[in-house]
């Protein structure tokens, strides 16, 4: 449940370098805690979540995690599949990631920003508090012109 919450904040935050504690025990043909996994899933309050990252460097990032709102894992569903529509959609790890801007690899500063849906464990947050990720948001986009439509998310809550 731990390295599942995080895949879901960051594709990239595997507890094993290389491969998923899932695919481990997917590996490994354990079917009963794959099924207890999948009914804790089931029966956890949902989240929807927008998460933005600014790359300044390899290993440095601002982040802002922002819970757009919650309910059963099926409402929640519902909205990021309203949301994702207009979207990139990627599906990593069992989960899908509704992406307004991709990060380019290896090219810094850089952003990224994507919707997710997850068990609402997560409060929002960021480092410094949200005025200041705001301020270095804009500036990382080089003009309110690029912002979009999801810059202004209140109309994005579940």
């Amino acid at each position: 449940m731990l390295e599942h919450q995080s895949l879901c904040f960051n594709p990239r935050g595997t507890l094993y370098r290389n491969r998923t504690l899932r695919s481990i025990v997917v590996d490994d043909v354990n079917h009963e805690a794959l099924a207890e996994f999948e009914r804790a899933l089931e029966t956890s309050q949902y989240a929807l979540y927008r998460v933005r990252r600014i790359y300044k460097a390899p290993g440095q990032a601002d982040r802002a995690v922002e819970k757009m709102g919650t309910g059963t894992r099926q409402e929640v569903a519902g909205r990021f599949a309203e949301i994702a529509s207009s979207l990139t959609v990627k599906a990593e790890h069992g989960i899908l990631y509704a992406y307004v801007r991709e990060r380019e690899i290896d090219r810094y500063p850089a952003v990224e920003e994507f919707f997710v849906a997850a068990h609402a464990t997560v409060a929002s947050k960021t480092r410094h508090g949200f005025a200041w990720f705001e301020e270095r948001w804009t500036e990382a986009l080089g003009s309110t012109a690029q912002r979009g439509l999801f810059e202004d998310s209140s109309h994005l809550a579940v």
